[in-house]
């Protein structure tokens, strides 16, 4: 498999981390974070934190919201809006990067090869993958998705405790 660095540029680029200002309503930052974004930067932060005091993520913001959907009737099936999207896990990473970056999506579900789901693979394993400096080989992109995620994910988790570094 030879790689496609524009499909790899492009998934990079698919989330892009935004900033809002402290006072934005609420609906805003939701409105970002269902429109692509996991993570949204408020703004008022220092030189050294690129002006960014503060994070908000999608389940920071579900978190947030829980609590008002106690009494709520609506069922899970009317917020499905996309069929899912597999890939096998003994195919190559990049074909993972390829179908998402092809089909616009964010994430593929990683099934062994009975079909069930074992994995998740999305856009930020792309992030983690480019800002991860002891994984950086493009060769690395021809190993079989599985072998792919836990070595990106081990080499993530030991340098950022477990947490993606990218936003």
């Amino acid at each position: 498999i030879k790689s496609s660095a524009t499909s790899i540029a492009e998934l990079s680029r698919a989330r892009p981390f935004k900033i809002f200002d402290p006072d934005t309503a609420l609906i805003e930052i939701a409105k970002a974070l269902s429109a692509g974004s996991h993570i949204i930067g408020i703004s008022g932060g220092s030189a050294e934190t690129v002006g960014v005091s503060r994070v908000i993520t999608q389940g920071m913001l579900l978190k947030f919201l829980a609590p008002s959907l106690v009494d709520t009737k609506v069922p899970v099936k009317a917020a499905m809006t996309s069929p899912i999207i597999t890939i096998k896990c003994t195919d190559p990473a990049l074909k993972g990067f390829d179908i998402m970056a092809s089909k616009g999506v964010s994430s593929l579900a990683v099934v062994e090869e009975t079909g069930i789901i074992i994995h998740n693979m999305s856009s930020s394993d792309v992030k983690i993958y480019l800002g991860t400096k002891d994984f950086t080989a493009v060769e690395n992109l021809d190993m079989p998705l599985e072998e792919f995620l836990a070595k990106k994910r081990q080499a993530n988790a030991a340098g950022g405790k477990g947490k993606s570094m990218a936003p």
